[in-house]
């Protein structure tokens, strides 16, 4: 299957149908603007170095957008009541207008145009161009085809990897855990905020195809263990945006994806600071071709990035070989390498013949000219092999996965030239690539192919002197702390240890300064005089005492040496730790899964694989409740054998001989399945799972073999059984986290409910034979509750139990058909379980007491 990520614009399919609609998607865009040219013509004639750029720009542009449109804004919201959002990247707003209302905000002094743009939207477009091998094979201690082919060797040989250089993939996410990403995404430095901007998801994830991941790889990617080397820079820090999308469903307007630009521009929402920033930009997404937006605030976005020093590159498209078929912002040309449109080629062949579905120019936006000709350079985009999902590769095609060749080695000439700005770097591959198809510049390979080597000879001999790859300076690294299966801290307030690695070559002797943030407020200021040799190690104790939110915690430590304020690489002076604290569960402790997810109820689920994994389910045939948890092995792709966890929150022992149990269902349709679900605990909070309670087969699992729908949903009591395991006296006073671990066999549908750890008698056991009509009421229950059996027994037992399982009234009386029972005036309010017992056969039901 290949793959193409789209952006669709339909700018006249609407026309006719907005003249009926009583409200439209406007972007008002005010007079007042960054005078770009002004601003652009002072940096170049100074070289403005690229930080001072970004500072100048960002504070225009806050203090123009601080200072326009008043009047519309107090008309649309205080008159009218409309709620509208602001732009600085821009200086406008988008609203949702109703159409009576266009032609007198279009009529205020400060508003320069209004855009209708209410069908601005992120599509999918066909044909795709994603060819998807996720058993590629890896190279070891090789570089792929497309890496040499762009000149990547001879900037590697100069010592240049991308060290402390930070890319921002503007994509479909990323999935961070990848081997051949480990250890290099932003966020495990800085916090969280500073290197995921989440429109989809508030965490760092892929969508199922895993373009973002891909062209991330192509950007920086190197297993090291392997020495398989996928990117370009690949030493480089990588932050991420998930916009893009692959399902109409999700598709979201042009305005929404300015957010995710202006976070790229200022991430800590301070524009007095540079060094949030990206240096490059990749954007593997396009729209289908349209003049429509040549100009507009589409093209004052693009002007505005490249005032800001960043280099901002984009795909060209994949609807070749028609001219005419770049999309936007490909086309949009405000200047000789603003947008910087890449066309694919095939790195593999030594010709680099151009690809097939590549995008041509020309651009309608401009008459005549070089700014008319499109794409700018071309890269390799055929067969290229990069990283998806958490630990596969994969073989695609398109001109998303060339931009990536563009924005890796503008990452490894940003390391050599820290100072020059990206348009200067856009530059130097631009003029300096090698010509292919017709001489000189065209429509289908543009200036030519990129050559890392011939940029940074252009670079020098235009007066720009690189800086050394290699630091004479002690270079201070703060080093991840090892974490467990899952990240738990079991204790507040608690104390952690620092780990500090010396990546130089010049040993340090210096006061190092520490501070550190818990969930983005400062807590902790300290300082040590550290002596450390080259390439030692060392652990120092944070001094600070900690006290956790319940749930998920972001702690942020950062350290500074005293002499050596500017290292090579600032960025691994900090390192972010992630980690989960739950208030310790006491005996008796009882789940019953009846909630929306998981995190609700402080329980986790770890799905290593992405695929699919433990969810919550709606089920049958229990008192308890009507929800479980659900592992659908049936429907589990891709192999076998893959693992999957479900995990407590941390639960206190106490005395005594405590007991673990919980319910199971499970579908055996057939004797060679090959699920297994097990039942493990954890004695050191959760960083190893060593001790094993029960490991269940599909046959020891199973309680329902009718051929069925393999689709099994449990519907009755007889589809359930309650399993219950004593836990060891030695684990007495300690805190122990459970875990069931699913292997998938794509066998049957696993279920469990009413996990429950207690000291004397379990509330929710229920034998397999339960009582057949009774009626309890009423429920909740005051002072009696009345029992109506369809049968009259022969004698009947009650027992009433609290939720730890601790009986607290019973009684026994003989056989009647109607009983009513008084258990106790002084009985709490609460949730209670009243066991009906008639000889062997019993049941239990859930009542309120009020």
């Amino acid at each position: 299957m290949k793959h193409f990520i789209l952006l669709s614009i339909c700018m006249l399919c609407g026309a006719v149908a907005s003249q009926s609609q009583s409200v439209r998607k406007y972007m008002v865009l005010y007079r007042r603007q960054v005078n770009a040219d002004s601003l652009n013509v002072h940096f170049r004639s100074h070289r403005t170095p690229s930080a001072d750029r970004a500072k100048t720009t960002l504070g225009i542009l806050h203090h123009i957008s601080e200072n326009s449109g008043a009047a519309v804004e107090s008309f649309l919201g205080e008159t009218h009541a409309l709620p509208f959002r602001k732009y600085w990247i821009v200086n406008g707003i988008a609203v949702d207008l109703p159409v009576s209302l266009v032609a007198q905000v279009a009529a205020f002094p400060d508003v320069a145009s209004v855009e209708d743009i209410t069908d601005l939207k992120a599509f999918l477009m066909q044909p795709v161009r994603m060819q998807e091998e996720d058993g590629a094979p890896r190279a070891v201690g090789a570089a792929e085809p497309g890496l040499l082919a762009v000149g990547a060797r001879t900037l590697w040989n100069l010592g240049y990897t991308g060290k402390g250089i930070k890319l921002l993939s503007f994509d479909t996410g990323v999935w961070p855990m990848h081997p051949a990403l480990g250890g290099r995404f932003y966020g495990d430095y800085m916090p969280l905020h500073l290197a995921w901007n989440g429109i989809f998801s508030p965490v760092p994830v892929d969508k199922a195809n895993s373009h973002g991941t891909h062209t991330v790889g192509t950007m920086s990617g190197l297993d090291t263990l392997t020495n398989d080397t996928i990117g370009l820079a690949f030493k480089a820090y990588f932050m991420a945006t998930d916009p893009i999308v692959s399902n109409l469903a999700d598709t979201i307007g042009m305005h929404n994806l300015m957010l995710a630009y202006e976070w790229a521009l200022d991430p800590d929402g301070n524009p007095a600071t540079t060094d949030d920033m990206p240096a490059v930009i990749c954007n593997s997404w396009g729209t289908a071709g349209t003049s429509g937006f040549c100009g507009g605030f589409v093209s004052d976005m693009l002007v505005t990035i490249d005032l800001t020093g960043i280099a901002n590159e984009y795909s060209a498209g994949n609807d070749g070989p028609g001219p005419g078929t770049t999309g936007v912002p490909a086309l949009v040309n405000p200047g000789p390498v603003n947008s910087f449109a890449v066309g694919a080629v095939n790195g593999n062949l030594p010709s680099y013949p151009i690809a097939s579905f590549s995008s041509r120019g020309p651009t309608p936006c401009v008459s005549s000219g070089s700014l008319k000709i499109n794409p700018e350079v071309v890269a390799p985009g055929v067969q290229v092999r990069s990283c998806v999902r958490s630990n596969l590769y994969a073989l695609y095609d398109g001109t998303s996965m060339a931009g990536p060749h563009v924005a890796g080695v503008l990452l490894l000439l940003k390391e050599a030239f820290p100072t020059v700005a990206g348009e200067t770097l856009k530059e130097a591959l631009y003029y300096s690539a090698v010509d292919l198809g017709d001489p000189g510049e065209d429509n289908t390979y543009g200036m030519g192919m990129i050559n890392a080597g011939a940029a940074y000879d252009w670079l020098v001999t235009e007066g720009y002197v690189p800086v050394s790859p290699v630091s004479v300076l002690p270079e201070l690294v703060l080093e991840k702390e090892p974490a467990g299966l899952v990240d738990f801290e079991c204790t507040s307030p608690f104390t952690h240890t620092v780990r500090l690695y010396n990546e130089g070559s010049v040993a340090i002797n210096d006061t190092v300064y520490f501070r550190s943030q818990l969930n983005g407020v400062p807590a902790g200021q300290w300082a040590r005089f550290i002596s450390l040799a080259p390439h030692g190690r060392m652990e120092i104790a944070d001094p600070t005492n900690y006290v956790l939110q319940n749930g998920d915690n972001e702690l942020w430590v950062s350290a500074r040496q005293k002499n050596t304020p500017q290292e090579k690489d600032m960025i691994n002076n900090n390192r972010t730790r992630h980690f989960t604290y739950y208030t310790h569960k006491t005996v008796p402790y009882l789940e019953r899964f009846e909630t929306e997810s998981f995190g609700d109820i402080s329980w986790n689920v770890l799905n290593p694989d992405l695929g699919r994994t433990f969810e919550l389910y709606n089920t049958a045939g229990q008192d308890s409740g009507s929800r479980s948890a659900a592992m659908r092995f049936y429907l589990y792709t891709p192999a076998e054998r893959q693992k999957d966890w479900l995990v407590s929150p941390p639960v206190q022992l106490g005395n005594g001989s405590h007991r673990v149990a919980f319910d199971v269902a499970y579908h055996m349709r057939s004797t060679d399945q090959k699920d297994t679900l097990s039942l493990l605990a954890s004695l050191d909070c959760g960083a190893t799972f060593g001790e094993l309670i029960f490991t269940g087969s599909a046959a020891e699992m199973a309680t329902y073999t009718a051929a069925t729908s393999p689709l099994f949903v449990p519907s009755a009591p007889d589809q359930w059984k309650r399993l219950t395991f004593d836990l060891p006296s030695a684990w007495n006073g300690n805190t122990v986290v459970f875990a069931f671990r699913s292997i998938n066999g794509r066998g049957g549908n696993a279920y469990i409910d009413d996990f429950s750890v207690f000291t004397v008698q379990d509330p929710l056991y229920v034998q397999e034979q339960v009582l057949p009509g009774i009626s309890v009421y009423p429920n909740p229950f005051t002072e009696s509750i009345g029992i109506r059996f369809e049968q009259v027994p022969v004698s009947v037992g009650l027992s009433l139990f609290d939720l730890g399982g601790r009986k607290v009234a019973e009684h026994a009386q003989t056989g009647n058909q109607n009983i009513t029972w008084s258990p106790g005036t002084n009985l709490p309010s609460g949730v209670y379980f009243l066991r009906i017992s008639t000889g062997a056969r019993q049941k239990t039901y859930k009542l309120v007491k009020q």
